[in-house]
């Protein structure tokens, strides 16, 4: 069920918009495509530097590590 309805620009995001629609009451909130977009580009970005890291590891001879 729908309470709220906000228009916004194209190039406005999803999340810029949702906390003035909240009214608090929620007990559920579900994200879109904006939201999933946001997620995406954190885990594209983390991959990239794992990857960075796996390279250094591996030129150093570093090819274990043990965590205790």
């Amino acid at each position: 069920m729908s309470h709220a309805l906000a228009g916004t620009a194209a190039n406005v995001s999803d999340l810029y918009t949702a906390g003035s629609l909240l009214r608090g009451e929620e007990e559920e909130v579900f994200d879109d495509a904006g939201a999933e977009r946001v997620e995406k580009m954190r885990a594209s970005i983390r991959a990239n530097v794992e990857h960075l890291f796996r390279v250094i590891k591996c030129q150093c001879g570093i090819t274990m590590v043990l965590y205790r």
